[in-house]
C-alpha cells in the first residue's frame, strides 16, 4: 500500500481535490470539514517536521545566496508582478486589497511539504522559515501602503479596530505551525522515540496530504458557487501570478545562487509561488467583518477571495510536484 501511495501520489492528490469539491456541495460535509482543516494541517506539518532532523537544522545557517534569493524573490519580484496584474484587474477595492494581502505573504507551512515532495531543499526552506515570517511582518504592510498609494485601490478596509479583531485568530493560525514544530523537536530529543516517530511520519505523509486537500476543498468550494461572477476576475490573477513567479524564480535562481544547485532552485521556486493563505485568512475574517459594518463594497467576499487563492494554488502546486518529479525521473543517471 505504501508503495502504491508513493508511486501514484500526484494523481491521488488531484482526486482528493475533486472529491472534496464535490463533497462541499453537501451541506453537512462542508460543515464537518471546516473545523478539521487546521488539525489535519497540523498533523501533516508534524509528519513533515519529524522527517527533517530539526536539532541539526537548528544549528545550520542557510547559504547567504539562498537567503538573498528568498528575500529578493518574495519581497522585490513578487510585489512587482502583483502590481502589474492588479493594475489591469476589474474588481472592487476590497477584493484587490485582499488579493494583494494574500499574494504578498510567502508561505511558511505546507510549502515545506510540497518542496520536499518535488525533491527540493525542504530542510533549508525550513531553516529559513523564521526569517521569512519576520520579513513579511515588516514588508507586507509597507508594500500594501505603497500599492494603495499608487492607486491600485482607493479605499482600504484596514483600521486599528480591524487589526485587533483579526489578531487573535491570526495567532491561533500561527500556532498550527508552531505547535507541531515544537512537538517534533521534543520527540526527536528522545532516542527511543525519534526513529519510530520518523517511520510513522514517513508512512503517513501521503495519507495526511490527501486528508488536507480533501478537507480544504470540502470546506470551501461551495462558497465559490454563488459568488463566481464577482470572484471570476481574481482566478486568472492567481493563476497567472503562480505561472509568472514560478518561471521567473526558476530562471532567476540560476543567477542568484552560486552554485545553482537543483534542489535549492526548486526551494526558491516553490517559495515564490506558494502564499501564506492559511495564516492570512483569520486576519482577513476580522477585516471583512469591520469592512461590512462600514458598508464597503465587496467586503463579504474577502474571505472567499483568500479561499479561492488557496484552491488555485493547491492545483498549481500539485502540478508542479508532478512536473518536477517527472523531470527528475527522466534525468539520466550519473555515471
Amino acid at each position: 500500500m505504501a508503495d502504491f501511495l508513493e508511486n501514484h501520489q500526484v494523481a491521488l492528490y488531484l482526486l482528493a481535490l475533486v472529491a472534496g469539491g464535490a463533497a462541499s456541495f453537501m451541506q453537512s460535509a462542508a460543515v464537518l470539514a471546516e473545523p478539521l482543516v487546521s488539525p489535519a494541517l497540523a498533523a501533516l506539518l508534524l509528519a513533515t517536521f519529524l522527517c527533517i532532523p530539526l536539532r541539526q537544522a537548528a544549528t545550520e545557517k542557510p547559504p547567504r545566496g539562498f537567503v538573498s534569493g528568498l528575500l529578493v524573490l518574495n519581497f522585490l519580484l513578487v510585489p512587482v508582478v502583483l502590481a502589474l496584474l492588479l493594475a489591469v484587474t476589474p474588481a472592487p477595492d476590497a477584493l484587490l486589497f485582499t488579493a494583494a494581502l494574500v499574494l504578498l505573504a510567502p508561505c511558511i507551512d505546507y510549502v515545506v511539504v510540497f518542496c520536499g515532495l518535488a525533491g527540493g531543499s525542504s530542510r533549508r526552506l525550513l531553516v529559513a522559515t523564521p526569517l521569512l515570517l519576520g520579513a513579511q511582518l515588516l514588508a507586507v504592510p509597507l508594500w500594501l501602503f505603497l500599492l494603495g498609494h499608487v492607486g491600485l485601490w482607493s479605499a482600504t478596509p484596514v483600521t486599528p479596530a480591524a487589526l485587533r479583531a483579526g489578531a487573535t485568530p491570526a495567532v491561533l493560525a500561527l500556532a498550527v505551525v508552531l505547535v507541531p514544530l515544537l512537538l517534533a523537536w521534543v520527540l526527536q530529543g528522545f532516542q527511543t522515540t525519534s526513529h519510530r516517530a520518523q517511520e510513522y511520519a514517513e508512512a503517513g505523509m501521503v495519507p495526511l496530504m490527501l486528508a488536507v486537500l480533501f478537507l480544504t476543498a470540502a470546506a470551501h468550494t461551495h462558497s465559490l458557487a454563488g459568488e463566481w461572477a464577482s470572484l471570476a476576475p481574481l482566478v486568472p490573477v492567481y493563476a497567472v501570478f503562480a505561472l509568472l513567479t514560478g518561471v521567473l524564480a526558476w530562471w532567476g535562481s540560476r543567477h542568484l545562487l552560486r552554485p545553482a544547485a537543483h534542489p535549492d532552485r526548486l526551494a526558491l521556486t516553490f517559495s515564490a509561488v506558494t502564499r501564506n493563505a492559511l495564516i492570512v485568512l483569520p486576519l482577513v475574517l476580522g477585516l471583512s467583518a469591520l469592512a461590512q459594518s462600514a458598508g464597503t463594497p465587496g467586503a463579504t467576499l474577502m474571505p472567499i477571495a483568500v479561499v479561492t487563492q488557496t484552491l488555485v494554488e493547491l492545483l498549481v502546486m500539485t502540478g508542479m510536484v508532478a512536473l518536477f518529479r517527472a523531470r527528475k525521473n527522466r534525468a539520466p543517471a550519473p555515471k
